[in-house]
C-alpha cells in the first residue's frame, strides 16, 4: 500500500527535555499529524512556490550524484526535464499532493506555514512571526542577528540573483518559472496545481 508513515511513537522521547528542531519530508497523513499533536510539537510547513520547485530541483540534481533522480536529469534541458515530470505524473503525485496533504492542517494551531517568498520579500516579519508561534521570546536585534548570519550575502558570498548551478545555493530568487516555463507548461501546470497556487496566495500561472 502506498503508506507514507514516517513518524512513529516514540520518536521524539530523547529530545523531550531539550530544544530540538527535527527536518524531514514527512507526509500529512492523520498517524503522522496526531503523534506530532500528542507529543505537544509545533510544525512548520515550509514551502517554495511548487512552479520554481522544479527549477531548483533540476539543478540541484544535476550537480548531486546520488540524488534519486540524477539519471532523469543528466540528459535532459531544463525545458525537456520539466516536460518529463509534467508528463510521467511524478510531480503531481509527489510535490503536489505532498503539499496539498499538509494544507489540511494549516487552520490548526500546531501546523504554521512558512514560505520561501515570505522570507524573501519580508524575511524580519517572518521570522518574528514565526517565533511567535513558537512563543519564543527574541527581542527585535537578536532576530536582526540572526537575519544577518544567515543571509544569502553570507552564505555564498554573492549577491541575491547572481546564479551559480554548481552549488546548493544557486541564486536565491523567487519567480523563476515565468521565464523558464513554455506557454505550454504553463498551461499545463495550471490544470493540475492551481488550486495550491491560489490556496498559497502566488501569482497566477495563466
Amino acid at each position: 500500500s502506498n503508506i507514507h508513515w514516517d513518524i512513529y511513537e516514540g520518536l521524539f522521547q530523547e529530545f523531550k527535555n531539550n530544544l530540538a528542531v527535527i527536518r524531514g519530508h514527512t507526509w500529512g497523513h492523520d498517524y503522522n499529524v496526531e503523534i506530532l499533536r500528542s507529543n505537544g510539537l509545533k510544525s512548520f510547513l515550509v514551502v517554495r512556490d511548487p512552479r520554481d520547485t522544479i527549477i531548483s530541483e533540476y539543478w540541484h540534481s544535476r550537480n548531486y550524484p546520488l540524488q534519486w533522480n540524477r539519471e532523469i536529469v543528466e540528459n535532459r534541458t531544463l525545458s525537456e526535464y520539466i516536460a518529463y515530470v509534467f508528463q510521467s505524473g511524478d510531480f503531481e503525485k509527489q510535490t503536489l499532493n505532498w503539499i496539498r496533504d499538509w494544507l489540511k492542517y494549516i487552520e490548526t494551531e500546531s501546523v504554521y506555514i512558512l514560505k520561501y517568498e515570505d522570507l524573501l520579500s519580508d524575511t524580519f516579519s517572518t521570522m518574528k512571526n514565526a517565533f511567535e508561534f513558537l512563543n519564543f521570546k527574541v527581542n527585535d536585534n537578536e532576530i536582526e542577528s540572526i537575519i544577518k548570519l544567515n543571509s544569502f550575502e553570507k552564505l555564498t558570498g554573492r549577491k541575491r540573483g547572481v546564479e551559480d548551478s554548481s552549488k546548493f545555493i544557486r541564486k536565491g530568487i523567487s519567480g523563476e518559472w515565468k521565464e523558464v516555463f513554455s506557454d505550454e507548461q504553463k498551461i499545463y501546470f495550471h490544470s493540475i496545481g492551481e488550486d495550491i497556487i491560489q490556496q498559497l496566495g502566488y501569482e497566477p500561472t495563466v
